[in-house]
């Protein structure tokens, strides 16, 4: 059984344009997609803010996993999670123009709080967009044995939260870039492994 929820993040990209066309925020909507009994929510300020983007400089903008926007996925201890991400390589803006962008991601399901988890968060490899790990990762480094099965004498289980970063770079902005809201839309998919 699966359900559906949706969160709206926003990443505020700050534009300059070298120009005297007013300037507006950039919008990146995440979504999100959760399995039975998992809930994902942001535990940090949904803000990315990269600054001022120059139309014509070929630089892009970055914010590293220092930075990153936090989102929690907790679910009962002793099952493995598959957390797939659908993300724009360019936010779209008016007259069809376009920004690239790039998202990274990392987790950390070492059962630390949110600050601890960052600094010893596992970076997925560019060029992935899923990742499968334990809820909460063994101490001992050994697999643990199966969750037990539940029934009435068993009908809830412990809960740990895995914690997920966001982070990335947009630009540079072409030339002939207009001045404007630029968005894209990205997706976070957690499930249990093997569904």
């Amino acid at each position: 059984m699966h359900r559906r929820t949706t969160y709206q993040f926003i990443v505020l990209l700050m534009a300059f344009w070298l120009s005297d066309i007013p300037v507006f925020g950039q919008r990146i909507t995440f979504g999100t997609w959760a399995g039975s009994n998992i809930t994902i929510q942001a535990v940090t300020v949904a803000t990315l803010d990269f600054g001022n983007i120059v139309k014509g400089v070929p630089i892009a903008k970055s914010i590293d996993i220092t930075g990153a926007t936090a989102f929690g996925i907790t679910a009962p201890e002793g099952f493995d999670l598959t957390v797939t991400i659908d993300s724009p390589t360019v936010l779209d803006g008016p007259e069809g123009k376009t920004i690239p962008f790039s998202l990274r991601f990392a987790y950390s399901n070492q059962g630390l709080i949110e600050s601890a988890a960052r600094t010893s968060a596992t970076e997925v490899p560019t060029g992935f967009n899923s990742v499968s790990f334990p809820v909460k990762r063994n101490a001992m480094g050994l697999p643990a044995p199966p969750p037990d099965p539940l029934d009435a004498a068993n009908a809830t289980r412990i809960k740990a939260t895995a914690y997920l970063y966001f982070y990335g770079s947009a630009g540079p902005a072409a030339g002939d870039a207009t001045a404007g809201p630029y968005t894209g839309t990205v997706t976070i998919n957690a499930e249990y492994t093997g569904n």
